[in-house]
């Protein structure tokens, strides 16, 4: 690490939220590294070195799935998920960080009633992060319009994507979660 580097991580250090055990920190996330019995652990949690938050909404109208195309950088693809992203604020819960990624990612403003499926932890080997599941029906497939960070937005048979993540077709944690959380309640 350059001298530079190590400047630069100690201002941001003290800076974002003068915790000496955070080794780098952005507004989305820190890193932390953290004693254990096999000695330190790397752990990313958001800006301020806490638990990330977010929310997942898996959308259904009886026949179809909604799910978005999305470029992840961190894997080198674009993949199949159900809309999904971080919550904006200490005051927005993760469910409604999910129905707001649904109306940003979408178009879809989600009015009926929602079962919260849980929660899930993508990788608690590494993140410390803890996202909602929700899941709601809708009347009709709905029109989608998708926003800079989605590059589409499309519905497809339920059947087609539980057999995807069956398969692994789709490797998304989130979005294989949802799924086999509201198939085993006969939810879709």
């Amino acid at each position: 690490m350059s001298a530079h580097t190590t400047l630069y991580n100690e201002a941001i250090r003290e800076e974002t939220c003068n915790r000496p055990d955070i080794q780098y920190a952005n507004d989305y996330i820190s890193v932390s590294y953290v004693d254990s019995e096999f000695g330190p652990y790397t752990v990313v949690g958001d800006g301020e070195g806490l638990p990330r938050k977010g929310g997942a909404s898996l959308i259904s109208d009886g026949v179809n799935i909604l799910l978005v195309k999305q470029n992840r950088y961190a894997v080198g693809m674009s993949t199949w998920e159900i809309p999904r992203g971080a919550i904006s604020g200490r005051a927005e819960s993760g469910s409604l960080a999910g129905l707001r990624e649904l109306r940003e990612e979408t178009g879809i403003i989600a009015t009926g009633e929602f079962t919260h499926l849980g929660y899930i932890q993508p990788d608690s080997g590494v993140l410390n992060s803890r996202v909602d599941l929700l899941f709601t029906q809708v009347e009709t497939t709905a029109e989608t319009t998708t926003d800079h960070e989605v590059e589409k937005a499309s519905w497809f048979p339920i059947k087609q994507v539980f057999d995807a993540c069956v398969n692994g077709d789709i490797e998304d944690a989130y979005t294989i979660a949802a799924i086999f959380r509201a198939r085993a309640r006969n939810l879709i």
